[in-house]
């Protein structure tokens, strides 16, 4: 993309942004919009949001399905996490792992995090390794990939394994076969 172009949509997306913080959600949505639709990713990402949220108009299930995708394909990690917990919502947990696993590859804390606890509700002494081990990835990555509540909670579940808590049904999360793999 020309220097010029990603200059305006940049521009377009901090005038997004700055409609957002200020309550302006429709106004937000709009610009958005026209980012993402210029092929700027961080537009398309926050615009998927707006379309799954409904902030600023209706929401659309489908439209953000299509904007993560897209940003998800030009690389975005918030887009994995996004499509990860929209298919865990959903109930498809083999393709919530399939983005959670896209983001322990991109060494995203949040998603060894993530990964983790599926590895946790299904109890089993393998499981309870490859949790620890996805916990240990989680605790070296780089903290900006992380809220500093996932920090916490991968502190807390290593202590937690280390002391020898079991974690059936960690999360009231169903347990899982490790086969599904």
């Amino acid at each position: 993309m020309p220097a010029k172009k990603t200059a305006d949509l940049n521009e377009i997306f901090y005038r997004a942004d700055a409609c957002w913080d200020a309550g302006d959600l429709a106004q937000a949505r709009k610009l958005f919009a026209v980012a993402a639709r210029k092929g700027h990713v961080p537009s398309q990402m926050n615009y998927g949001v707006f379309c799954d949220v409904g902030f600023g108009g209706k929401k659309n299930a489908p439209a953000a399905m299509r904007w993560y995708r897209t940003a998800a394909k030009a690389g975005d990690d918030t887009a994995y996490y996004a499509l990860a917990h929209v298919y865990l919502k959903r109930g498809n947990r083999g393709r919530a792992l399939v983005w959670f696993r896209r983001l322990v590859d991109a060494d995203e804390g949040s998603g060894s995090l993530e990964l983790a606890k599926f590895y946790l509700s299904g109890g089993t002494a393998a499981g309870l390794k490859k949790a620890q081990a996805l916990l240990n990835h989680a605790a070296a990555a780089d903290p900006k990939t992380m809220t500093e509540y996932e920090i916490e909670e991968v502190e807390r579940l290593l202590f937690e394994l280390k002391s020898g808590k079991r974690f059936p049904l960690y999360l009231g999360v169903k347990p899982w076969s490790e086969n599904t793999e």
